[in-house]
C-alpha cells in the first residue's frame, strides 16, 4: 500500500541503484536493488519500461555479479514464482475463446516479455511471431510509442547471437514508422537511430550505420523548437 502512494519513486530507486552499481559502490546500491525487487513482488504486472520483473531480475543478478556476491536465495525463489504465476495467468487471458485480438496480442506481447525474463527465448520468440502474425491478419489498435513487437523480436535474436535475423525486422520497423507516423514523429526517429547503431554495434557497418544517422539528424533538424 506505501507502494502506490509513491508512483514516481520506483523509477528513482532504478536511476540511484544503477549510479552507485557503475560507481562500484555496491554496499551503498544494495538496499535500492532490494528495494526494487520488494516493489515488483508487490506489483508483478506493472509494464513501464525498466521496472518490470523481466527487465528487473537480469539487472539484479547483473548487480550480484559484479559485486562478486551470490544472488541471495530468497530473490532467486520470489521471482522464480512470481514469474510462474505471471505466466500462468497470462496464458489463461490468451486462451479466452471471447477474448478480443487487442487483448490476446498485449497478453502474448507480456507472456512474451516474460519468457525473456526467465531466458527462455524460444517461447518468447514463439509468442512475439505470433503477434506478428495477428497484426499482419488485421488493423489492431497498439500505442504507437510503445516498442513494436518487431523491436522486441529483434532484440532477442541480437541477444542471442543471431544479428542477420534482427537486421530485417528493426530496418522494417523503421520503415513502417515512417510510413504511418511520418518521417518527423519522434518514435519513428528513435526507430532509425535504433537501426543505425544496431548497424555500427552489431553488424560493424559504420558506413552504413553513419548514413542513416545522418539522414536522421537531417530530418530532426527540421523540426521546430530549440535543438
Amino acid at each position: 500500500d506505501a507502494w502506490s502512494e509513491r508512483e514516481a519513486r520506483p523509477d528513482t530507486v532504478r536511476n540511484l541503484a544503477v549510479f552507485l552499481t557503475e560507481k562500484a559502490r555496491y554496499q551503498e546500491a544494495e538496499p535500492f536493488w532490494t528495494e526494487l525487487g520488494e516493489w515488483i513482488a508487490a506489483n508483478p504486472k506493472n509494464t513501464e519500461y525498466e521496472l518490470t520483473a523481466s527487465k528487473l531480475r537480469p539487472q539484479i543478478q547483473s548487480f550480484y555479479r559484479h559485486w562478486g556476491r551470490p544472488v541471495p536465495n530468497h530473490w532467486n525463489q520470489d521471482f522464480n514464482q512470481m514469474f510462474a504465476a505471471a505466466i500462468a495467468e497470462t496464458s489463461g487471458q490468451i486462451t479466452r475463446k471471447d477474448a478480443p485480438t487487442a487483448e490476446i496480442v498485449a497478453a502474448l506481447n507480456r507472456r512474451a516479455d516474460l519468457y525473456e525474463g526467465i531466458g527462455d527465448h524460444s517461447n518468447a520468440i514463439a509468442d512475439y511471431r505470433r503477434v506478428l502474425q495477428l497484426e499482419h491478419d488485421g488493423p489492431i489498435d497498439v500505442d504507437p510509442d510503445m516498442d513494436s513487437t518487431m523491436e522486441s523480436l529483434a532484440y532477442i535474436y541480437r541477444d542471442i547471437g543471431q544479428s542477420e535475423k534482427a537486421e530485417p525486422l528493426l530496418r522494417q520497423n523503421m520503415d513502417d514508422r515512417r510510413k504511418t507516423l511520418g518521417e518527423l514523429d519522434p518514435v519513428t526517429l528513435r526507430a532509425a537511430e535504433t537501426y543505425g547503431f544496431f548497424r555500427r554495434d552489431c553488424l560493424h557497418d559504420p558506413v552504413g550505420a553513419a548514413e542513416i544517422l545522418r539522414q536522421n539528424l537531417s530530418i530532426w533538424q527540421k523540426i521546430p523548437g530549440d535543438h
